[in-house]
């Protein structure tokens, strides 16, 4: 799972995919700049509850999302 440098106390418990995928989109959506990984691969929740996988899929929702001012 990713964790925001500005999180709060590490807290342990278990999390199903989903629970993953959900807590690692919260975490993207609230990076300004940069976003680091050790796994290519890490899954996240996108805002129609869908699973991603990796920067790809991330970096296209990002573009659908940022208005063009041409």
């Amino acid at each position: 799972m990713l964790i925001g440098s500005l999180d709060g106390p590490m807290i342990n418990g278990k999390l199903n995919r989903k629970g993953v995928a959900y807590y690692n989109g919260r975490t993207l959506r609230g990076a300004e700049r940069f976003v680091y990984s050790a796994e290519k691969d890490f899954i996240w929740l996108d805002r129609n509850h869908d699973i991603k996988i990796g920067p790809d899929d991330l970096m296209a929702s990002r573009k659908q999302s940022t208005p063009s001012f041409e």
